[in-house]
């Protein structure tokens, strides 16, 4: 009995602690690799994404399958991390920065 219940222990702990989660992968401070001017600031409250371009433009977002889905209007504009961590928007590239603090909101 007691090592029936260590198996589950252990095969919870692994199933759990192998378990990836890209959601957090766009959260954070972005800056465009061509004009270090243009930043794009990303939040997530639960499953909702906030996207902040430039403190000019705010728009609401939800993440499906890799694909950070920015809803403007009544259009859709598809985000994506490629392989090398850059995130890709509208055919430009942004690079995260590797730590960002935000008071409130805590670090990214």
């Amino acid at each position: 009995m007691f090592k029936k219940l260590i198996l589950l222990i252990v095969f919870a702990f692994v199933v759990f602690s192998c378990k990836n989660d890209t959601n957090n992968a766009f959260k954070g401070k972005w800056v465009n690799i061509e004009n270090e001017e243009e930043i794009i600031m990303i939040s997530r409250i639960g499953k909702k994404y906030t996207v902040n371009i430039n403190d000019t433009e705010k728009y609401s977002a939800t993440e499906n399958n890799g694909i950070l889905k920015i809803i403007v209007d009544n259009d859709t504009l598809d985000s994506r991390i490629n392989n090398e961590n850059l995130l890709i928007l509208n055919k430009k590239s942004f690079r995260k920065l590797s730590e960002y603090s935000n008071p409130g909101a805590g670090i990214y």
